[in-house]
């Protein structure tokens, strides 16, 4: 109640069977968690309100790609529940901490949404436009893996390979980005390497 109805009921005395709660912002109720009858303390949230003119849209980005997302970089979202209705995003916060679960960063970001398509708990994919940069990758067929580590075959001239381990980044297109272990002027075996490393266990075992 503000300062004018607490002085009318003060000068009246009569108890206000009804009031009407003014939000202190503009917006759309979106929760409400009072029922008529229910005891109420001045502390309890009894409804939501939100400004859904413009939403955040929330998403998670692997680790090894987390340091080339920056604020203010422009998103693409599309949700599939609105077909092929794509928005327009901008990032304005990336988190300083690394999930441990899911070995990601929490990045948000903020679209304007004056037709209010947007729902909040939609689901949307987030594709991060801006800021292109080169990188090392290597493609699927080029990888063998054992007891949790990624090894590339390096060619050595005179049919000789050698098998060195490799950090790599999350599988795109069926090719891998290169975090860390070879360098772009080495040679890699691209076809094939499930095959060297197969007769490598085989010698070993002779």
């Amino acid at each position: 109640m503000d300062s004018a109805k607490l002085k009318t009921l003060a000068k009246k005395g009569d108890i206000v069977p009804s009031v009407t709660i003014d939000s202190t912002r503009n917006g759309i109720v979106i929760a409400r968690n009072v029922i008529i009858g229910q005891v109420v303390q001045p502390a309890d949230k009894l409804f939501g309100v939100a400004d859904l003119s413009s939403v955040w849209v929330v998403g998670d980005v692997p680790e090894q790609i987390a340091r080339n997302v920056k604020v203010g970089q422009h998103v693409n979202i599309h949700v599939p529940a609105l077909g092929d209705a794509e928005f327009d995003g901008l990032i304005i916060f990336v988190a300083d901490t690394v999930d441990p679960l899911t070995r990601t960063v929490m990045v948000r970001t903020l679209v304007e949404n004056p037709q209010r398509s947007l729902k909040p708990d939609m689901l949307a994919n987030m594709h991060i436009v801006d800021n292109p940069h080169k990188s090392l990758a290597v493609p699927e067929t080029a990888v063998v893996r054992e007891r949790n580590q990624d090894y590339v075959f390096l060619s050595q001239g005179d049919n000789r390979f050698l098998r060195v381990p490799v950090e790599l980044g999350p599988e795109v297109g069926d090719v891998y980005p290169v975090l860390k272990g070879v360098t772009i002027d080495q040679k890699i075996v691209v076809d094939g390497a499930y095959h060297l490393d197969n007769e490598r266990k085989l010698a070993e075992m002779e």
